[in-house]
């Protein structure tokens, strides 16, 4: 199966973006409109845009709406963003594959869960290195002789 771009393809492409992006088109094309009826145009004109500066209240609703827009792409970036730290420090640990979601919000809500999720992996992973060293040299070693500790 070709996974290049077919006609078909291009003509949906094109139908989806016409259906976004033209009426969008349409309302700044018809917010130059001189006339006071949308439906009839005019001809071109900035009077709207004048009699929108000079109205005090659509201008305070203007600076809210700004000021709400502001505010909430600052918490959306201070609550994504150690997110995407934590998902990115723990996607690729296998202790975390089973519950990302949960390991996540405890990494997030503590600072100092980071550090100990990682110890605590290699920490598991020293054990199991000396677990199978034990079975491979069980005769040859104890936990308490020097040879045992020197392997590792």
């Amino acid at each position: 199966m070709s996974r290049g771009i077919t006609p078909a393809g291009l003509i949906g492409l094109a139908l989806g973006l016409a259906f976004l992006y033209l009426p969008l088109a349409l309302v700044v094309l018809f917010s130059f409109n001189a006339s006071r009826l949308v439906t009839v145009w005019a001809g071109a004109s900035l009077r709207w845009y004048g009699e929108m500066l000079s109205n005090a209240a659509l201008l305070g609703a203007a600076w809210i709406s700004l000021a709400v827009g502001v505010l909430s792409a600052t918490l959306a970036l201070l609550i994504g963003l150690p997110v995407a730290w934590c998902w990115r420090a723990c996607r690729d640990s296998p202790a975390a594959r089973s519950s990302v979601a949960w390991h996540m919000c405890r990494w997030c809500c503590r600072g100092y869960y980071r550090p100990r999720f990682v110890a605590a992996v290699r920490r598991a992973r020293l054990e199991s290195r000396l677990h199978h060293h034990r079975h491979r040299h069980a005769s040859l070693a104890t936990p308490m002789s020097p040879s045992w500790y020197m392997r590792v």
